[in-house]
């Protein structure tokens, strides 16, 4: 399972897989230095799916799956990514 990041907004990051969907909840930052991260993600709230998956447990493997999809959605777009 490979997941994408389906869309960015102020407040939380979407991502799919193909069969099931996650939202992950953040902030978007107003960068002051080119090397500041542009968006910082909570990571307690990766914890579970949309439904029809929202039984899903979400294990450490899947967890690593989501940031590793963020991470590369937001350095194919020039910026950085935090994670609290």
């Amino acid at each position: 399972m490979i997941f994408d990041v389906v869309s960015v907004s102020r407040g939380d990051i979407h991502l799919d897989d193909g069969c099931r969907r996650l939202r992950v909840l953040g902030e978007g930052l107003l960068k002051t230095k080119p090397d500041d991260p542009a968006f910082v993600v909570y990571l307690n709230s990766i914890v579970g799916f949309e439904p029809p998956n929202d039984g899903e447990h979400i294990d450490d493997d899947t967890r690593a799956k989501i940031i590793d999809a963020i991470k590369r959605h937001f350095e194919r777009h020039g910026s950085m990514v935090d994670f609290e």
